[in-house]
């Protein structure tokens, strides 16, 4: 796990959190509201890759396909197995990060 200030400033925290391990979830409890981004693929070599469960692929016209944020409650946010995951906490209010 790797914490670090939100890029809109105004104390926010992003956190990326990488699950390696290859057939147990993790999980981390969050005390504050925030937007999660989760990288997933079938395996390690799979030539597709998802983002919070929808495939990333362009469209037929070659743009990039809308992002989708899944919503993060406080409590436990658990991870799946060999994911990469994104959590921007906007409202953590850390004073270093103004």
């Amino acid at each position: 796990m790797y914490a670090q200030c939100a890029k809109e400033g105004n104390g926010g925290v992003a956190l990326v959190v990488l699950n390696l391990d290859s057939t147990n979830q993790q999980v981390l409890q969050v005390p504050f509201e925030g937007r999660r981004y989760t990288l997933s693929a079938a395996s390690l070599l799979s030539k597709t890759v998802a983002l919070n469960g929808v495939e990333l692929k362009t469209d037929k016209d070659g743009n990039a396909p809308q992002i989708a944020v899944a919503r993060v409650t406080p409590g436990a946010v658990q991870f799946a197995p060999q994911t990469i995951t994104f959590i921007v906490f906007p409202k953590a209010k850390n004073p270093s990060c103004k």
